[in-house]
């Protein structure tokens, strides 16, 4: 029987051998622009979102958080989040490897500049 294919591999990412649901790359970027209501969806990635323009709500388990341009929004790996866009809403999200960001800042919550921070538990972060 043929193994599943995961939608990165269907989106043309192969997989790490053993991690069949995570990407291959390091980081991956993808710039959208929202109508309609998506999700729910978890990902093996931390996403990092960044709102360019609009207005959006994002529904998880630990919450609710209100999007608009100037917000980033953080995701821990496996949160299962829905988003409602106002109208519309464009984003870019990164999609950050578990793996490479463990390496990267290995010292857990790291503070970035402009207050963006980096949680490794389960909460949505928006500033």
């Amino acid at each position: 029987m043929k193994d599943a294919v995961t939608p990165l591999e269907h989106a043309g990412h192969r997989s790490i051998p053993g991690k069949a649901e995570t990407c291959a790359v390091p980081l991956r970027i993808n710039d959208q622009t929202a109508h309609a209501p998506s999700g729910p969806v978890a990902l093996p990635n931390v996403k990092v979102v960044f709102t360019l323009s609009g207005w959006a709500r994002v529904a998880s388990s630990t919450g609710e958080v209100a999007l608009e341009a100037g917000t980033i929004l953080t995701i821990p790996p496996g949160l299962e989040c829905s988003g409602f866009p106002v109208g519309h809403a464009r984003t870019v999200t990164f999609y950050f490897h578990p793996d490479y960001l463990a390496d990267q800042m290995r010292w857990g919550h790291v503070p970035l500049s402009g207050g963006l921070s980096f949680p490794l538990d389960d909460q949505l972060v928006a500033v």
